[in-house]
């Protein structure tokens, strides 16, 4: 299933939902999530087992791939622990986080959590991403040694927050080896201007891209 160049905005917390704009859950498989146009939500985008008939459904999402979204302005509401942020993912399988940009989300831009039987997700890839939370631009429910298979690496960092302390914190641990830190100088389409350090800084991931190498954020994927 292909997911692509939706406009959500205003998801609120219902009985329903915490208030997600895109959510993933139970057994889905190989979902492409991609170019879609986030904001003024809960949360934008989950990845989640779930439940079902009050149990955690016996198999998670595996192969999804986010890349291109644009998610910004969240909201913090209700008691949901990734209320505010706007990637979360929880238990799962190869779960591809590429070239999204995450901009003024009320708690963290990304949030790697764990199931209620503490699952923890298994082969998340995040790279090219732009991040900005207002609480942690990127924030780890657990040590980052306990995410198998965890792939970090050629984001840029906006507060230079990670799980509560500071980039250079997050950056000794090894996983990251390409960040950048500080204003993105992003347009009023919230893609880079001229003098941008997302221009032709991240990695190639298999996506389209012009020049030199990819930018990092959704600016080339955008629709």
């Amino acid at each position: 299933a292909i997911v692509r160049n939706n406009r959500i905005w205003a998801v609120r917390v219902a009985d329903s939902s915490d208030g997600m704009a895109i959510q993933v859950q139970y057994d889905a498989q190989d979902i492409s999530i991609l170019g879609n146009h986030i904001w003024d939500a809960v949360q934008g985008i989950e990845i989640t087992r779930g439940n079902k008939n009050g149990k955690e459904y016996p198999v998670a999402p595996s192969r999804v791939l986010l890349a291109g979204n644009l998610i910004h302005d969240l909201v913090s509401e209700g008691s949901d622990s990734a209320r505010g942020s706007g990637i979360i993912v929880r238990t799962s399988q190869d779960t591809k986080v590429y070239n999204n940009t995450i901009i003024r989300a009320a708690a963290a831009a990304v949030y790697l959590a764990y199931s209620a039987e503490d699952a923890i997700p298994t082969g998340i890839d995040l790279r090219n991403n732009v991040l900005h939370g207002n609480t942690n631009d990127l924030y780890l429910a657990r040590n980052a040694t306990l995410f198998p298979k965890l792939r970090v690496d050629f984001n840029h960092y906006v507060s230079g927050r990670v799980r509560g302390d500071s980039l250079t914190t997050w950056l000794a641990l090894g996983y990251e080896q390409h960040a950048t830190q500080g204003d993105p100088l992003l347009g009023e389409d919230f893609r880079p201007l001229p003098g941008s350090p997302l221009i032709n800084s991240a990695t190639d991931v298999g996506l389209a891209f012009s020049g030199a190498a990819p930018d990092r954020g959704w600016g080339e994927l955008a629709p």
